[in-house]
């Protein structure tokens, strides 16, 4: 095998892993999940009971990354899981902080029931 072919078949190969990962970012950023208003009143719990994030790590992960790809403010910052709420029968709220950032949260709505997501919100915190 000659230089000139080894050269052309790692090439290709960077070429097919480039191409892969760039399809793996625009398919997260299409499935992102959607920001939505903190001023809307279903966001308010009435008796929200705090949760115990035990089997929740998936979940987690998955916010956490949807985070990173896909930023309510455009600043791609880690989060830092803080605790989760039940606000009502079929959600789950995962509030997390953004690091760096002391008066900001990034909450994210969970429909356990259905597996689904409905959106995340910034809510900004008294400093």
């Amino acid at each position: 095998m000659s230089k000139r072919t080894i050269f052309r078949i790692v090439t290709l190969l960077l070429l097919v892993v480039m191409a892969a990962l760039i399809a793996g970012i625009v398919f997260l950023r299409l499935y992102a999940i959607q920001p939505c208003d903190g001023a809307d009143r279903s966001w308010r719990a009435t008796d929200p009971s705090e949760l115990n994030p035990f089997g929740w790590s998936s979940i987690i992960r998955r916010a956490k990354l949807d985070y990173i790809i896909s930023p309510i403010d455009g600043t791609h910052r880690r989060l830092v899981f803080q605790r989760a709420y039940r606000p009502n029968d079929n959600d789950v709220d995962l509030v997390f902080m953004p690091s760096g950032v002391a008066d900001v949260l990034i909450v994210y709505r969970y429909n356990w029931h259905m597996g689904g997501w409905y959106c995340k919100v910034r809510v900004f915190t008294e400093a």
